[in-house]
């Protein structure tokens, strides 16, 4: 079976959908810490972890989301 027999064009649109929420929501967060980051090197660093950590649960929350939503 070739790849893209089994690959259709809802497939395509749901990766593209979910690939600008998860863009769009990791570039927000990202705005928002850096911006509210104290501005010595250990506020900097802080902020760092805090955003990697946010985005990381806020791209699974949104992937958990919108496969039931797809679905």
């Amino acid at each position: 079976m070739p790849l893209l027999a089994g690959v259709g064009l809802v497939d395509i649109k749901e990766g593209i959908v979910k690939s600008c929420i998860f863009g769009l929501s990791g570039s927000l967060i990202v705005v928002y810490k850096g911006y509210n980051a104290t501005t010595t090197a250990e506020g900097v660093g802080q902020a760092t972890i805090r955003t990697v950590v946010t985005s990381a649960v806020v791209v699974l929350f949104f992937d958990y989301w919108l496969t039931a939503v797809f679905l």
